[in-house]
C-alpha cells in the first residue's frame, strides 16, 4: 500500500510538472539589439554628444518683440573621446578635426529655423569666439591625444514679434579628420 501511495504520488507530481509548461502563460519577450561602428577617425564621439541636446531655458515673449532681441546664452560642448595621434598606433595622422553643420536656417537673418510652436522665433548658434554659424559653416580645432571639446553656444533669437510656444531647431553635424 505504501508502494502504491508513493506510485501515485511521484505520478502525479509529473504530471503537475509537464501541465504546468503547457499552460504557462506567456509573460513577455523582445528582442534586443546591439549596434555600433568602427570608424577611421582620429577620435571617438561621447555618447552624450552623439543626440545633443541643448536647453535654451524659458524666456518671455514680451522681451522676444524686438527683432534681434536675445534670450540668455546656453554653452554646451561636444566631446571627442579616445582620440588617438600617435600614427603608428591609429594608421592615420590627423591633427586636427573639422565640424560641419547643417540644417534648416530662417529665411530671414542668420537664424536657425524653429519648428516648435513659437513664431518669430529662431535659434542663434555660435562657434566658440562668438561668430554665428549657418548651415554648412564649419568649426575647425586642433586635436590633442586623450579627450577634447568643442565649445559651441545657442540661444533664442526674435525676428520681431514673438509670440509665445515651443523653440525647437535640429543641427545636424558631421565630423572630418585632417
Amino acid at each position: 500500500m505504501k508502494r502504491n501511495v508513493f506510485t501515485s504520488s511521484a505520478l502525479a507530481l509529473v504530471i503537475s510538472a509537464a501541465s504546468s509548461s503547457v499552460f504557462a502563460a506567456d509573460v513577455g519577450s523582445g528582442i534586443i539589439e546591439f549596434n555600433g561602428d568602427v570608424n577611421t577617425g582620429a577620435c571617438t564621439v561621447a555618447p552624450s554628444s552623439v543626440n545633443k541636446q541643448v536647453d535654451l531655458g524659458s524666456v518671455a515673449a514680451a522681451s522676444l518683440q524686438t527683432a534681434g532681441s536675445q534670450g540668455p546664452v546656453s554653452d554646451f560642448v561636444l566631446e571627442l573621446t579616445n582620440c588617438i595621434m600617435d600614427p603608428t598606433a591609429s594608421g592615420t595622422d590627423f591633427s586636427k578635426v573639422s565640424v560641419t553643420f547643417t540644417g534648416q536656417m530662417e529665411a530671414a537673418g542668420n537664424l536657425w529655423a524653429n519648428t516648435g510652436t513659437a513664431d518669430n522665433v529662431g535659434v542663434q548658434f555660435q562657434d566658440p569666439n562668438g561668430n554665428n554659424l549657418a548651415s554648412g559653416s564649419t568649426v575647425e580645432q586642433n586635436l590633442r591625444a586623450g579627450g577634447n571639446t568643442i565649445n559651441l553656444s545657442a540661444r533664442m533669437a526674435s525676428l520681431g514679434n514673438a509670440t509665445a510656444g515651443t523653440v525647437k531647431s535640429t543641427v545636424a553635424y558631421v565630423l572630418d579628420y585632417q
